[in-house]
């Protein structure tokens, strides 16, 4: 390929986003043999046809089986001049005029994308990106994991609460059960015996010892989610539980010592219903005195965000565009993870095939979005709303100033003068 070309096709900005890059993943699927997986950790190699079974990977070659002739193709990185490595992207190219196909498509010379499907001849590679694990505690939150400090995980509805409170059971090191127990799921009645258990006889319907949460998680962790649900007069023995460690159940004469580790959540901020005597303030300083954790919503988390589209991608076999994981990244996403989650997997229930882009549930989630400003509960200026609106189309169309002129309907250099003011990097 021509410097000129080389260098235009890196300044379209798709090779940036979504091309193959140093430490990716090739999977493999040949005619015969066992698929086999490689990764991209070398600047180039040599694919080469023999007439063997399976795939052979020997210094920098892999060998593919093929009967009928022979073929050589290269894989080399490509650097973006004046750029880092970070910036290479794998060229794949003929050497014997045998071409490939991508994407169902002829070619002896092409970049290659992740989600590309590749077949030589009759064997197929699958271009996959590395999945980043993305932690949700901060360096400094990790040792609360191997402490015995109970715990209150802030944040709003769905930005994985429950997930970040097993996640610490799982890494305590606790010998018993993680017992998850949301308070406002049941009613006041029986939320006391759900908690605490109850003897026989103690009630109308209480036919059988029932253990109750605490005794389940002992020597573990007790998840309590919504804690700003707990009905006062359940806050109070709550409180005489934290200082003994002693329960007693419903209807029972004896108490009985547990050691149990609490983790809180709430979607509030508990100071202020302390205020609305919702809480009682002796409570509230009490379950505060241990650690705390806030959750970013999803819309002040972008990175949190990329990982959860990648992890559903590998998860269903999917590849979702880079363009479209930055248009989410507009979005407020008041339901967070969850909203995301459910709406990524419609898509990808719905979808014809392995690429996931931008289509009419994208539409309906534009057209429904809130634009609430997305820090504190105030609302935006109407030329604030103005600009995100204008940079929301722009994104939908792939970055692309006159269909996002068409739509908006005023000129490409409106549009352009908007991004400027908005000072992205999108142009």
């Amino acid at each position: 390929m021509e410097k000129l070309q080389l260098k235009n096709y890196f300044a379209d900005g798709l090779l940036e986003a979504n091309g193959a890059r140093l430490n990716d993943k090739l999977l493999i699927l040949p005619i015969q043999g066992r698929k086999k997986e490689i990764s991209l950790n070398r600047r180039s190699f040599k694919i080469n046809s023999y007439d063997e079974i399976g795939v052979c990977l020997k210094d920098s070659t892999v060998y593919l089986p093929h009967k009928k002739g022979n073929f050589s193709f290269s894989l080399t990185l490509i650097a973006r001049e004046g750029k880092d490595e970070s910036y290479s992207r794998y060229l794949l190219k003929s050497h014997t005029g045998w071409p490939f196909k991508i994407n169902g498509t002829l070619s002896f010379e092409s970049f290659i994308e992740r989600g590309d499907v590749i077949d030589l001849s009759y064997n197929r590679l699958i271009v996959e990106e590395v999945l980043e694990i993305v932690n949700p505690l901060k360096p400094e939150e990790k040792k609360i994991i191997e402490s015995d400090l109970d715990i209150i995980i802030e944040g709003e509805t769905g930005t994985g609460k429950s997930r970040l409170a097993r996640i610490i059971h799982e890494k305590s090191g606790r010998p018993g059960d993680f017992v998850p127990i949301n308070i406002s799921a049941f009613s006041r009645g029986i939320i006391e015996s759900e908690l605490f258990g109850h003897v026989k006889g103690a009630f109308t319907g209480a036919i059988f010892n029932k253990r109750g949460a605490f005794l389940q998680a002992n020597n573990g962790t007790l998840f309590l989610d919504e804690i700003d649900s707990l009905p006062l007069e359940l806050q109070t023995k709550l409180l005489l539980f934290l200082d003994s460690k002693e329960l007693r159940p419903v209807g029972g004469e004896q108490t009985r010592k547990v050691n149990v580790r609490i983790i809180y959540a709430t979607g509030q901020k508990l100071r202020y219903l302390v205020e609305e005597d919702r809480l009682r303030k002796d409570f509230y300083f009490r379950i505060s005195s241990g650690a705390s954790i806030s959750l970013l919503p999803l819309r002040n988390n972008h990175k949190l965000l990329e990982y959860l589209c990648q992890e559903l991608s590998f998860k269903e076999n999917k590849f979702i565009s880079p363009k479209l994981i930055e248009y989410y990244k507009t979005f407020s996403w008041p339901g967070n993870i969850r909203q995301l989650l459910g709406h990524l997997n419609k898509k990808m229930k719905l979808a014809k095939g392995r690429k996931i882009e931008m289509d009419h549930f994208d539409e309906d989630l534009f057209l429904h979005e809130d634009f609430k400003s997305q820090v504190g509960p105030s609302f935006l200026t109407l030329d604030q709303v103005k600009m995100e609106y204008i940079h929301k189309v722009y994104l939908y169309t792939g970055k692309n100033f006159t269909r996002s002129a068409e739509i908006l309907g005023v000129s490409a250099n409106t549009v352009k003068s908007s991004m400027k003011k908005l000072s992205t990097n999108d142009l």
